[in-house]
């Protein structure tokens, strides 16, 4: 079916398909905390970053391709960057020369916080704290990500949320990134 780009939430939606059924955890039976933080830890790069609504739509709030990076440390901890592709950019050349509606497309077009992680292996979640954020509504929130490592894939997956009446299911999906050479 023919995608549609809503340029008033600023999301590409069409029809619902059925999520990738889920994965097994990372841990193994009687993993610690330890272990699980070794199989989290590390860079990730965007594979997928969906948004599943209840009233059957599918929406790519960065759009079908996104770019970015999730970091997790060893010591604790964490950032996440995520961009909309193709990104917004300003007809001046100068991000302190921009219209209202170029500085609202480059909001809504990246997002990004950090903070600290730590590993909950016993309920298969990381819990993240967010120090610093994009959207100043973060800063200071705590949550818990049920996450998955299926192979190369980190699947991290926010608690499902209601907007306007609709709930929201999320899917995020990363991929273990290789070292620079």
């Amino acid at each position: 079916m023919a995608q549609t780009l809503s340029w008033e939430k600023d999301v590409v939606t069409q029809p619902r398909r059925k999520p990738a059924p889920a994965s097994k955890n990372a841990r193994q039976p009687g993993s610690t905390n330890e272990h699980f933080r070794t199989c989290l830890t590390g860079d990730w790069e965007v594979v997928r970053f969906v948004d599943y609504l209840d009233d059957g739509r599918v929406e790519y709030p960065l759009g079908e391709h996104p770019v970015g990076i999730l970091s997790l440390d060893a010591s604790g901890r964490m950032s996440v960057q995520v961009m909309r592709t193709p990104h917004a950019t300003f007809a001046s050349g100068d991000d302190f020369i921009g219209t209202p509606d170029e500085y609202i497309a480059a909001y809504r077009g990246y997002t990004a916080y950090f903070g600290t992680w730590q590993p909950d292996a016993a309920n298969g979640a990381m819990l993240i704290h967010v120090e610093g954020a994009l959207n100043p509504e973060l800063v200071g929130a705590s949550y818990s990500r049920a996450v998955t490592v299926q192979g190369e894939e980190l699947h991290a997956t926010p608690e499902p949320q209601t907007f306007n009446g609709v709930r929201r299911r999320y899917e995020r999906v990363f991929r273990r990134m290789r070292p620079v050479a």
